[in-house]
């Protein structure tokens, strides 16, 4: 129960610090959008990129929204059907993943928020399912790569909107966004951890109630072992008893008859 409270306060802070990171990120490519045009400099930044960017505004608001979206369904998620559960973390994924498209491919500890949920809520499901859904979320983790997309897909570093403020500021902000990801990843191998232990115990636990099970058994063996030997012994008992008041009392009786009959032999041959 402590493991599950653990996990469970882990699980919310991990969903505080992905949204903040999100809206972080959103909100410096908002600023150094608008620095830019500020500055005068929108002709040679785009020059500069190879990709025309979305709106900034558009990329803040849909990053903000998703993101609450995604909050809300991972901080109220309940345990129901098995099927609903599956869909729910396949939406989850599917929105994780617009998001993290959204801001450029970054924000991946997104996945590892989504990740660490599907094993919460699916923690009574069968392996085979967490390990399905782990791979496909693995997966997508290390696809979601600037370095992968690119050369694929044209696409804007979110570290350029960074470089566009003064170098005391841009490393500042880098710093910022490093930390917020640091620690959503610090809090992920917390609740890793946790959800270990947990399985541990919990492996711990179903061992003792076998060995308790064993020996129940093993008491009831024993009892249905006196059992039969106190039935043996009141049936042995019943019959010795029949025996004494049918059997006995007429051998008696016939053994009487024949004393009298030796008698009255002796008397009375004929």
């Amino acid at each position: 129960m402590n493991n599950m409270l653990a996990m469970k306060r882990i699980r919310q802070a991990m969903t505080a610090l992905s949204f903040l990171l999100v809206l972080y990120t959103a909100g410096v490519m908002l600023a150094g959008s608008l620095h830019i045009v500020e500055s005068g400099e929108s002709s040679s930044f785009l020059q500069s990129i190879p990709h025309a960017p979305s709106s900034p505004w558009m990329v803040f608001w849909l990053s903000f929204i998703l993101c609450s979206l995604l909050s809300w369904l991972i901080l109220n998620t309940v345990q129901g059907s098995k099927s609903g559960i599956l869909l729910c973390a396949g939406f989850k994924t599917l929105l994780a993943c617009i998001i993290i498209w959204n801001v450029n491919l970054s924000c991946r500890p997104l996945l590892l928020l989504v990740f660490s949920d599907v094993l919460y809520t699916m923690r009574g499901f069968q392996a085979r399912y967490m390990v399905g859904i782990g791979s496909i979320l693995t997966g997508l983790y290390l696809l979601f790569s600037y370095e992968v997309i690119t050369p694929i897909i044209p696409m804007v570093s979110t570290g350029v909107y960074f470089s566009v403020f003064e170098h005391s500021t841009s490393s500042l902000l880098a710093f910022g966004q490093s930390l917020l990801e640091s620690a959503t990843l610090v809090l992920f191998i917390a609740f890793m951890c946790e959800f270990l232990i947990d399985l541990h115990q919990e492996k711990e636990n179903i061992a003792q109630e076998l060995n308790m099970m064993n020996r129940v058994n093993e008491d009831l063996r024993h009892y249905a072992q006196m059992t039969e030997q106190i039935a043996e012994s009141r049936e042995r008992k019943r019959l010795a008893r029949e025996i004494h008041d049918t059997l006995g009392h007429a051998l008696t009786g016939i053994a009487a008859g024949i004393d009298a009959t030796l008698v009255v032999m002796d008397k009375n041959p004929e």
